[in-house]
C-alpha cells in the first residue's frame, strides 16, 4: 500500500504542528510557505518542501498578477 500524500500550507505554529505530527505518522508530507525561514525550519522533517516566492504571492496571499 502507497504511502498517503498531504499538502500543508502555511507554516505558522499550526501548520508545522501539523506537518510534523503527519510526518511522524509516516504520511509524506508537501510544507508550502510564501517565506523561507519556516520552509527551511520544517525542511530536515517533510517529504519535499516549496516556497512560493513574493513575486507569484503577494503578502497577503493573493496573486500578485492580478
Amino acid at each position: 500500500m502507497a504511502k498517503k500524500s498531504f499538502a500543508v500550507f502555511g507554516l505558522g505554529e499550526f501548520g508545522q504542528s501539523v506537518a510534523l505530527t503527519m510526518v511522524k505518522n509516516g504520511y509524506e508530507v508537501l510544507a508550502v510557505d510564501r517565506d523561507r525561514e519556516p520552509v527551511q525550519e520544517i525542511a530536515d522533517y517533510v517529504d519535499e518542501r516549496m516556497r512560493l516566492i513574493s513575486k507569484i504571492m503577494g503578502r497577503n496571499g493573493t496573486s500578485s498578477t492580478a
